[in-house]
Order: C-alpha cells, then sequence, then structure tokens
C-alpha cells in the first residue's frame, strides 16, 4: 500500500521471498581459462552467450551458447569478455 507522502511522490514497500541468496549468486558466476592464454583457445566454466570485446571498447567477436572461444586471430592484448545475464567483476 501507498503512503502518500505529497501529490507528487509514493512510496511503496516490496517485500520479496528468497529462500537463498548463495544460490542466485553462484548461479552468476563463471570463470575462463586459461589466464593469461598462451594457447588458441580459451575455456569457460559455464556455456555463454556474449561478446569479445577489446581495450578500445570494439566487438572484435560474437559468441552464443559456448564454453570455449578460438582466438587463433587474435593479436597479443588485452581483451574483455562481456557475457550475457552477468554484472562485472573487478579484481
Amino acid at each position: 500500500m501507498a503512503n502518500e507522502i505529497s501529490s507528487s511522490i509514493s512510496i511503496y514497500e516490496v517485500v520479496a521471498n528468497v529462500t537463498s541468496t548463495k544460490d542466485i549468486i553462484e548461479k552468476q558466476k563463471f570463470t575462463l581459462y586459461p589466464n593469461p592464454i598462451h594457447s588458441d583457445r580459451v575455456f569457460f566454466s559455464r556455456t555463454l552467450t556474449g561478446q569479445l570485446m577489446n581495450m578500445s571498447g570494439q566487438l572484435v567477436q560474437n559468441f552464443k551458447n559456448v564454453n570455449e572461444l578460438s582466438i587463433n586471430d587474435l593479436t597479443n592484448g588485452l581483451y574483455f569478455i562481456v557475457a550475457d545475464g552477468f554484472d562485472t567483476q573487478n579484481y
């Protein structure tokens, strides 16, 4: 139920039933290996859909429902995986 504060602002209480936050967090993680890469392939710990981006933010490669990527044609450098359905993690 809304508590009317003024003619333009309402505050609502939203209640969510979460049984286990650990299960939700674990479903949203993946790892890639080897890192750094010294071969022609990189492997993911789960099946992913997303994009491989270079340091300039340019799209290098799209991928869909894969658990590995071929990186034969890439020049040496730093690349980012943008995986659909995952948040960014900084380490």
